[in-house]
């Protein structure tokens, strides 16, 4: 078994020959299902371009890889990443064939336990011709151990060490407040609020009035609506009747404020002899 780091870069190998038969078309169309004229119809890849019976893709694939697998230094294959091929030539019934293996590329992988390795292969025909080429990726497990347990041991002090930062920060966070003590804002709105202060206003002394002290407005309104000899009393608004308003009451002068006032301007007049 050969691990990552005995890989060889730019190693190639080159395996032994298989004689493809009659025998190996049946049991490929068999397995793979394939059951197509020009490997099974004799008449028909008789009239085709190849002029006779030729092998699938799949089964000069299926015999590179097999091949490789004999004759190559065994790796450590992990998984299959990748393949990609190009079929050139054909291969008929009773040609040999072998298979060249080159080490072309290999890298580091983010997994300290394994790495890739990218082969290049050709299938090569009877006359030595490249009949199948293409690129194969594998994943192969490295061999020494010391490298993956370091890896573990630097993933687990990085860890540590966040753990050492999470439980300093976690040190200098503050207490915690009581479960009953409401928050700084929720206490400012439960307080009893302050009642607004009223401002200090002066009182202001009023001045005397100079002159007489003005007839209330309602008197002047009952001065202005009495008539001309009603006594003083409130002037009531007629009925409405179909007829001609009727005459006002006379009264004698001293119930009339005027009369009385004319009858004093009488009697305070000089006599003339």
């Amino acid at each position: 078994m050969t691990y990552f780091e005995d890989l060889v870069l730019g190693s190639e190998w080159t395996t032994r020959g298989k004689t493809v038969t009659e025998a190996d078309l049946t049991a490929f169309a068999g397995v793979s299902g394939d059951f197509g004229p020009l490997q099974l119809d004799a008449e028909h890849a008789r009239a085709s371009l190849f002029e006779s019976r030729v092998a699938h893709g799949a089964h000069l694939i299926s015999l590179a890889f097999g091949l490789g697998s004999m004759d190559l230094p065994m790796p450590a294959t992990v998984a299959l990443v990748g393949t990609g091929w190009r079929f050139v030539r054909p291969v008929r019934l009773g040609e040999t064939v072998r298979a060249r293996w080159r080490l072309g590329r290999k890298r580091d992988v983010e997994d300290p336990r394994w790495g890739l390795a990218v082969w290049q292969v050709s299938l090569l025909n009877s006359q030595q011709e490249p009949a199948a080429e293409g690129e194969v990726t594998l994943l192969v497990q490295r061999g020494q151990a010391p490298q993956a347990a370091a890896g573990r041991r630097r993933r687990r002090r990085r860890g540590g060490q966040v753990a050492q930062v999470a439980q300093t920060v976690e040190a200098n966070l503050p207490e915690p407040a009581p479960v009953d003590t409401p928050p700084p804002s929720r206490r400012r709105r439960r307080g009893p609020r302050q009642p607004a202060a009223e401002p200090d206003v002066q009182p202001v002394a009023e001045e005397p009035a100079s002159g007489p002290a003005p007839a209330p407005s309602g008197r002047r309104r009952r001065r202005r609506r009495s008539g001309g000899g009603n006594g003083g009393q409130p002037a009531t608004e007629p009925a409405p009747q179909a007829s001609a308003p009727a005459a006002p009451a006379v009264t004698s002068g001293d119930e009339n404020p005027i009369g009385r006032v004319l009858n004093r301007l009488r009697r305070s007049r000089p006599r003339v002899q």
